[in-house]
């Protein structure tokens, strides 16, 4: 689990990526510029799509933090460098694209 400030720097600097778990008509409505959508209860079958990231950190949000919490868990069992943005999209003062 990291600071809010900290997974801010690393999205400042390109260091990693970032997963939204909510669901696709979420992300529409407000997201982190350039995250991957994959809806929490479809993370377990697509986890695939983010095997090119495994040796990358990945920051893992949705609205408040309790979705984003269980799949970062999901994650670390898989084998990913996963982080909890905690406090979700709502909490977050980086850029939101809208």
């Amino acid at each position: 689990v990291g600071s809010e400030m900290c997974i801010r720097d690393r999205y400042e600097s390109n260091e990693g990526i970032f997963v939204d778990v909510r669901t696709e008509a979420e992300h529409i409505q407000s997201s982190i510029p350039n995250s991957i959508v994959i809806p929490l209860d479809e993370l377990q079958f697509r986890l695939t799509e983010l095997e090119n990231y495994k040796t990358e950190k990945i920051v893992v949000y949705c609205r408040v933090g309790n979705r984003s919490q269980v799949a970062t868990k999901l994650l670390i069992e898989e084998g990913f460098k996963a982080t909890n943005l905690l406090g979700g999209i709502v909490d977050w003062t980086g850029p939101i694209k809208l």
